[in-house]
């Protein structure tokens, strides 16, 4: 019984381990660019959704390029400049925008106010 306890002990003390490795990185990107209680305030940020919603241990490719820069908080940093997801749009274009730099189908809306209208148009 008491080598149960202390597996289960173990095991609850590594996933509060993990589950704080991940939300002090999460607290100093929310941090750095002001996105606390916005969409971007997610595991999600980072990495894979699974079928059933839950956060993959896998991470997207802007998961994946904040890692191969160094996996810290200067690396966000690092990366604003890149197109991690490859939809034309920078990491920090689309964080400003609060859209996902890991999700090529998560990109900020281009809205253009008062366009200007041709010249040559003629009304019959």
């Amino acid at each position: 019984m008491k080598i149960l306890f202390f597996v289960l002990a173990l095991a609850l003390m590594l996933v509060s381990i993990d589950a704080f490795a991940v939300s002090s990185y999460l607290s100093q990107f929310n941090t750095r660019y002001g996105t606390s209680g916005t969409v971007l305030n997610s595991c999600f940020l980072c990495h894979i959704m699974n079928a059933n919603g839950s956060r993959s241990n896998n991470r997207n490719s802007y998961g994946s390029a904040w890692s191969n820069a160094g996996g810290s908080a200067t690396a966000f940093g690092t990366i604003e400049s890149l197109d991690s997801d490859g939809d034309s749009f920078t990491n920090i274009a689309e964080i400003t925008a609060r859209t996902f730099p890991g999700d090529s189908n998560s990109f900020p809306v281009i809205i253009i106010k008062n366009p200007s209208a041709p010249s040559n148009l003629q009304v019959n």
